[in-house]
């Protein structure tokens, strides 16, 4: 390694000072390997790539990401990290295939083995309308009457629970609690008697 040398003169003396100069850096001396470990997911209306970085010896800048069949010449993408979307140009329904290069200061690597998705809009799963609930009980006390009933299965996914006063004047539940319980003090007259039905979701069961 070699010595930078510089002489300072001083009132009583020839100072010679040296230094050991740092060493350049040093460019990888090949070109990158091919990237490995594409994988490519669909998404709704797009395609998201990862893959595995390579080896920090390969000193990568970029990576280039094409899109077979692109129309044009030179990457579709050229990220510096390890992951891509690619939400431009994609039509659901429709398969896409990439492969990926590494570039660094000596070069482009040959491309990866390309890799396919095919992007779709998300399937909602359609609502099962719950089972009726069972074991409804009354119980009078003074001035009101307590519901009780069995809770759905879980996989009914109830939200709330409709309770129905019979013969009373408007749509829709008298009340929608969400727990197993519901007790009607309102428009409630000691010695009269009230009847209740009682559904389950988002409608009268």
């Amino acid at each position: 390694m070699p010595l930078q040398c510089r002489s300072f003169l001083t009132a009583s003396a020839l100072i010679l000072a040296c230094a050991a100069a740092a060493p350049a850096a040093q460019a990888a001396s090949s070109v990158p390997i091919v990237p490995v470990g594409l994988i490519a997911t669909g998404g709704n209306g797009q395609v998201t790539l990862n893959w595995t970085a390579d080896p920090a010896s390969n000193q990568v800048a970029t990576y280039n990401v094409y899109r077979v069949g692109q129309t044009f010449t030179g990457p579709w993408a050229s990220p510096t990290g390890t992951t891509f979307t690619n939400a431009s140009g994609i039509v659901n329904g429709t398969q896409y295939c990439y492969q990926v290069s590494a570039t660094n200061a000596s070069g482009t690597s040959a491309e990866s083995a390309a890799v396919c998705a095919t992007p779709n809009v998300p399937v909602v799963a359609t609502p099962v309308v719950p089972a009726v609930p069972t074991s409804l009980t009354a119980s009078a006390g003074n001035a009101q009457v307590t519901l009780k009933w069995m809770a759905n299965p879980a996989a009914n996914k109830v939200t709330t629970y409709n309770v129905y006063r019979v013969g009373q004047t408007f749509t829709g539940p008298w009340a929608s609690p969400t727990a197993t319980t519901f007790t009607n003090s309102g428009s409630v007259v000691n010695g009269t008697q009230y009847c209740y039905q009682q559904g389950s979701g988002a409608g009268r069961v």
